[in-house]
């Protein structure tokens, strides 16, 4: 992978794994069987996008880091009439972000994945990432 296709292929990558939205609520609006789980009509559910982002049903070894995934149909921003209207601001943002960080430290690693440290809520963001980095 060349250096400049780093930013387009990490930022597609978080969006993979790492949903903004973790979950949100629904009510079924007709009687429907979900991997053999009968639902009545209005019934509250709760829709797990972390979850549906690894469904291994979707997506080809849906746990491993894969920066070139293809097709990707993730839904880390939502989909159809709820996707987040926001999202291609949030993904510009995220590329020139990351392009400045590669930019400064192209030389880096996450020196503890059990010391990521989240934001609690409905939306979700990354609170501090313990890692080496190096300008050369």
């Amino acid at each position: 992978m060349k250096t400049d296709d780093r930013p387009r292929q990490y930022r597609k990558d978080t969006e993979t794994m790492i949903a903004r939205i973790s979950q949100m609520a629904r009510a079924t609006t007709e009687e429907v069987t979900l991997s053999g789980c009968p639902i009545s009509a209005g019934q509250r559910i709760l829709v797990g996008y972390g979850s549906a982002n690894r469904d291994e049903t979707i997506f080809n070894n849906p746990d491993d880091v894969v920066l070139d995934r293809s097709p990707n149909p993730h839904v880390g921003f939502g989909f159809g009439p709820h996707r987040c209207a926001g999202s291609n601001v949030g993904t510009l943002g995220v590329r020139i972000g990351l392009e400045e960080f590669l930019v400064a430290f192209p030389h880096f690693e996450v020196t503890d994945y059990y010391g990521l440290r989240w934001t609690i809520g409905e939306a979700r963001g990354l609170m501090n990432a313990p890692m080496k980095a190096r300008r050369s």
